[in-house]
């Protein structure tokens, strides 16, 4: 059994070195909320914020067709609520995995898949003053990307929107009081892959 299974991950480990894999930058710029279910409105951060995100791609083809596509991104979300006008930031590392297809005859692609987040710092503001929210916060953020891309030239510069939506609360229980805060971000990228 051992033997057959080390024969299988070296036949696929092959499949892999063969297989076609760029290293990319991306760029995105958009809007994020922090939408709380069973709150009212008006304390409710659902008003878009900035929302951004930096960092690097590892497209893996399989084939023609297929990618897969992890990547390790630096993000920033804010949003805000109208009733005492405070604004929340977070900031993450995200590490989405997404499988892409390549739509035939065509320079579009389309993608999806989870993302798991790592929280790196969250704050509230409120009358100019600043209030650390990070030990309130869950550490760890997990979701879902979908997006579509078309690439230009050589395949090397590519142009995206995105849509992250997060399933997991926000905020630890204890904090929450029943709202379950969960982020939404919408943005539009630019990557180069090298």
């Amino acid at each position: 059994m051992r033997k057959f299974t080390a024969i299988a991950f070296l036949l696929v480990s092959c499949q892999f070195l063969q297989a076609q894999h760029k290293l990319g930058l991306r760029l995105a710029a958009g809007v994020a909320t922090m939408k709380a279910y069973r709150v009212t409105p008006e304390y409710n951060y659902s008003q878009a914020g900035l929302a951004g995100s930096a960092g690097f791609t590892y497209d893996l083809a399989l084939n023609e067709t297929f990618t897969i596509r992890p990547e390790l991104q630096y993000t920033y979300q804010s949003s805000s609520e109208s009733f005492s006008k405070s604004v929340q930031r977070s900031s993450y590392i995200q590490l989405p995995v997404l499988a892409a297809a390549h739509i035939a005859n065509s320079p579009l692609i389309v993608y999806g898949g989870p993302q798991l987040g790592f929280l790196l710092s969250a704050n509230r503001t409120v009358n100019s003053v600043k209030q650390d929210l990070k030990p309130s916060f869950t550490q760890t953020d997990f979701g879902f990307t979908y997006g579509i891309s078309t690439v230009t030239g050589k395949n090397n510069l590519y142009y995206d929107i995105r849509l992250y939506s997060g399933i997991t609360n926000m905020y630890k229980a204890i904090y929450d009081l029943g709202s379950k805060t969960k982020p939404t971000m919408v943005t539009i990228g630019v990557g180069y892959r090298f």
